[in-house]
């Protein structure tokens, strides 16, 4: 009997210490789970960089890395960041050209304008004007290229006009078609 008392009691005990560490083990999942980001920078102004950050994809936003003063940007070749009131990048100065974006009311990029050494719009082998289109929750579904006169233009090197975007259910993008100015499909 007494053999069964000290069951029971173990049992209770074990019970007890069983409920405890799941308990433990759902905090500790949760905390692990919490962003851990730093605070969120947040630009203003006019900032420096003696160079840019390295992306493969064009959707990246720009980034400088190694911060300079004004001084040391007019003494060495720089890239210039200016930001408007809601600490979006507005203009980008690359040495001998500038990239001026307009944005919506949710932030997205819907244009972005690019002028050369002379304050001309670009043109050579360069688009001078690129317009985005987003759907409903943000995702980018068409990009175009235009000229001065905001009319649909082949990119000088690679023909294409228009980049459509395609998206699964999920948000996880699917296709990307690549036309040129007349709709015809453009093999990358």
């Amino acid at each position: 009997m007494k053999d069964l008392i000290k069951l029971i009691q173990f049992m209770k005990l074990s019970h007890s210490a069983i409920r405890f560490f799941g308990i433990m083990i759902i905090v500790a999942l949760v905390v692990s789970c919490t962003s851990k980001t730093g605070p969120v920078k947040v630009h203003a102004g006019v900032e420096y960089y003696r160079s840019l950050q390295f992306s493969e994809t064009p959707y990246d936003i720009e980034k400088g890395v190694h911060p300079l003063t004004a001084d040391q940007a007019r003494t060495v070749n720089s890239y210039k960041f200016t930001y408007d009131d809601a600490g979006r990048l507005s203009n980008l100065y690359s040495g001998w050209s500038k990239r001026i974006n307009t944005f919506d009311e949710n932030g997205y990029v819907l244009e972005t304008v690019i002028y050369d050494q002379d304050n001309e719009l670009l043109s050579g082998k360069g688009v001078p004007v690129i317009q985005n289109v987003y759907d409903v929750h943000g995702a980018i579904v068409e990009s175009k290229n235009l000229d001065k006169d905001r009319m649909v233009i082949n990119h000088p090197q690679s023909g294409v006009a228009i980049t459509k975007y395609k998206y699964d259910e999920a948000g996880q993008r699917i296709e990307t078609l690549r036309l040129d100015k007349d709709g015809v499909p453009v093999k990358a």
